[in-house]
């Protein structure tokens, strides 16, 4: 019934502005500020000396100005209005204001409506039991809880201001708003009709379906469905957490951009940068300026991160960390592909904390699930270091290959062991021990490195050469060498005084890095050096024979012992020609002996061009099979 007679009055008002233009503009500003009386069925006027008194009864129809008023019966005094019964104000033809009754000033313009508001703008409504109402400069208040209705959305407050024409309305003490996505609880905010937008001012929580936020400051857009958080927001739902400066909100897109100081946290990730933009659709994360991404015990650091929580890739560009434990990767630029290989460019640092191992390139292709590793440069060749009792042992090449290899034992029981494999122009440096070799293989689980190609190992002042040698380590200390095939071991005394073993294969024991016993097997020939009490040289022992054993203490030959039929001759010391005195595999190759870290970076030849692309796991293992094959 309410909305008819709505609708009645305000046809009604349009037909009367119709008719009232013309004579509104010869009106004086005197004559625009009086209340007339257009209709009543009854009208009683009495006059008390100056003072003129109307009383109205029966479809009562008034106006000031352009603004109409509407009711059942109303006295009119000095320009004063008193209403009661279905009051109604009507202004241009989207504003109404209806209440059971009103007092009015015509002068100040100024409106009490009690009872039953309800103030109309288009299409919002707000409900109170007694309102005030500035007609002249269409500002509505109220003091005594009122209800904004806007669309699906219920705004409810103690107090409040509505300015109609800035189409601004504020609303004060216990606030609460109610909308189809949230609930809202604040003591103060604003709300834009025109834009449809709720502007924070005070301390505020919204309340979803899934979470929790508050702030102190910003606007939440009705419309556009986006929102921005101000004043130390905090985000909150089961499992996740958000802090930052400001938080930028897009429910349609499902952008979510925390700027300044941005905190992240989802079990078991936690982010942190200047600014994190998440989209909640795609499940992409963006961090931007001092990344700190944590995701369980794996961590990434870097300028500019890109994280894809579907797919799991990681993209760093500029300097950037990696921490995975024992796994440390640092590098300018990382990049994650879809088949979980990672592109590391730029002073790529890889480290294990575990065996206290790093690996130093300029380029490198990594896969975490592998555990693999190519190191490959183009300014100064790859090394790997590894740390062991503050002794440090450095490995280079062309390029470094580094994985997890599952072996299954005759009971079925699987072993993981870290391979190590390395070509072209490979180089050892160590405190005690120095290598070269074209390639190099090495296992964890026997401490072993087997080298490849003309390789050359030296200890002290002893070279060991063959077709392949094994190193074994014990603790990271040298603890045995076995040269297969061709085995020659020259032991310098003095600049042209040799000791010279050879043999088909020879074993070398060492005891706390020193030389303990060697066993020569195959074609064994040996020339050594005797010596008197005074370490005096006596002559040369030269032997042939099937096998020799040796053993040394500091360092000096103390027991031999000959199998299988040898063939001995002692050569004086004046007789001796230590330069003639060669055997037929002698070749002293201390010139490329390992002497620095510098020197085994060094790129000899220009580089080649760097593939930076991540190897298929199929070219994985035929690339591995070529020196397993070799090994064999």
């Amino acid at each position: 019934m309410l909305f008819v007679y709505s609708v009645y009055v305000k046809f009604l008002y349009t037909i009367l502005l119709m008719i009232t233009t013309f004579s509104a503009f010869g009106q004086t500003e005197k004559q625009s500020q009086l209340i007339y009386v257009e209709h009543s069925d009854e009208t009683i006027i009495e006059n008390d000396g100056e003072v003129q008194r109307k009383y109205l009864k029966g479809n009562v129809r008034m106006y000031q100005d352009s603004t109409f008023m509407f009711c059942d019966s109303a006295i009119i005094v000095e320009n004063r209005l008193t209403a009661v019964g279905n009051v109604v104000i009507v202004q241009s033809d989207t504003i109404s204001l209806f209440g059971d009754s009103l007092i009015y000033n015509g002068n100040s313009k100024k409106a009490k409506v009690f009872d039953n508001v309800t103030l109309e703008n288009g299409e919002q409504r707000l409900y109170t039991h007694r309102l005030n109402y500035d007609v002249g400069n269409r500002i509505a208040s109220y003091r005594d809880t009122a209800l904004m209705l806007n669309n699906n959305t219920k705004l409810q407050s103690r107090r409040g201001v509505y300015d109609v024409n800035q189409k601004l309305a504020t609303f004060k003490e216990y606030v609460v708003v109610r909308d189809s996505a949230f609930n809202l609880r604040s003591d103060s905010l604003k709300f834009n009709t025109g834009l449809n937008r709720v502007i924070f001012i005070a301390p505020t929580e919204i309340i979803s379906d899934s979470a929790q936020i508050y702030c102190t400051g910003g606007f939440y857009d009705l419309q556009e469905k986006n929102a921005k958080f101000l004043g130390d927001p905090q985000y909150v739902n089961s499992n996740t957490e958000a802090t930052a400066d400001s938080i930028l909100y897009d429910q349609i897109s499902g952008d979510v951009r925390l700027m300044g100081d941005a905190y992240y946290k989802e079990d078991p990730k936690i982010a942190n940068a200047d600014i994190i933009y998440y989209n909640e659709k795609s499940k992409s994360a963006e961090l931007i300026g001092n990344g700190d991404f944590v995701n369980g015990a794996s961590r990434v650091k870097g300028g500019h991160i890109r994280y894809d929580e579907q797919s799991g890739n990681v993209k760093i560009e500029g300097k950037g960390v990696i921490s995975d434990p024992p796994n440390i990767i640092e590098a300018e630029s990382i990049d994650y592909l879809e088949d979980g290989f990672g592109v590391l460019k730029g002073n790529v640092v890889w480290s294990d904390t575990a065996a206290q191992t790093r690996v130093i390139c300029e380029h490198a292709i990594y896969n975490k699930e592998l555990e693999y590793v190519k190191a490959m440069s183009d300014v100064n060749r790859p090394y790997m270091e590894t740390v062991s009792d503050g002794d440090t042992m450095f490995l280079a090449a062309d390029t470094l290959i580094s994985y997890n290899q599952i072996e299954i034992d005759s009971l079925n029981v699987s072993d993981t062991i870290k391979i190590l494999k390395a070509f072209n122009e490979v180089k050892i440096l160590k405190s005690n021990l120095q290598a070269i070799g074209d390639s190099l293989h090495y296992n964890d689980r026997d401490s072993l490195f087997t080298l490849f190609e003309n390789p050359f190992v030296w200890s002290d002042s002893t070279q060991f050469s063959g077709d392949t040698i094994d190193l074994y380590l014990k603790n990271s200390t040298l603890d045995r060498i076995h040269a297969k095939g061709n085995g020659l071991i020259l032991n310098q005394i003095e600049s042209e005084y040799f000791n010279q073993i050879k043999g088909r294969d020879i074993k070398v024991f060492f005891a706390a890095d020193t030389l303990d016993q060697m066993l020569v097997e195959g074609n064994a020939e040996a020339y050594y050096y005797m010596l008197d009490k005074l370490d005096a040289f006596i002559g040369v022992n030269t032997t042939i024979c099937s096998k020799i054993h040796f053993k040394f203490a500091q360092k000096q030959i103390r027991d031999i012992r000959f199998y299988e039929t040898p063939t001995s001759k002692m050569i004086p010391i004046q007789e001796v020609n230590p330069i003639a005195l060669r055997l037929s595999n002698f070749f002293w190759n201390e010139a490329s002996k390992p002497l620095s870290l510098e020197e085994i970076i060094q790129w000899k030849a220009s580089p080649k061009s760097v593939e930076i692309l991540a190897p298929s796991i199929d070219s994985i293992e035929q690339k591995n099979k070529v020196i397993d094959d070799q090994k064999k």
